[in-house]
């Protein structure tokens, strides 16, 4: 990754927060790549930044669960399986020690709402077997 070195702070500093709305946005919306790649373009802009790193790593550990929850057999068991990496999560965001509220709110969203199309993938295919 290139360190891009920005010597205008005003720029810096209104670019770190759009590039974090954008990628909160993407997490809602269930685009955890598409987010991965605003946060890590806040990394080249600030690498210190806290939200900047501790959302990176919000969103890598749901990223690393992506390939595991699809290669589930059923919608019930899906929502499950993110509900219980939902309790390892908590654990994960004690050790980081930062805890952005706004990336923690679009994380929730996103996992909440995937369990939730999870769980009523079930019922939809009850009434097409119906």
């Amino acid at each position: 990754m290139q360190v891009i070195p920005i010597k205008d702070n005003a720029v810096k500093d209104d670019e770190i927060p759009r590039l974090l709305r954008d990628a909160y946005a993407k997490i809602r919306n269930h685009e955890l790549d598409a987010a991965a790649e605003k946060l890590e373009r806040g990394l080249e802009i600030d690498f210190d930044h806290p939200d900047v790193l501790s959302s990176l790593k919000y969103v890598n550990f749901w990223r690393d669960r992506a390939g595991t929850v699809v290669r589930i057999a059923n919608g019930f068991e899906q929502g499950e399986y993110l509900l219980s990496q939902w309790r390892l999560f908590e654990g994960f965001v004690e050790r980081v020690g930062s805890d952005c509220e706004e990336c923690l709110y679009a994380v929730r969203t996103h996992v909440y709402d995937l369990a939730l199309q999870y769980y009523q993938s079930v019922n939809d295919s009850d009434i097409v077997a119906d």
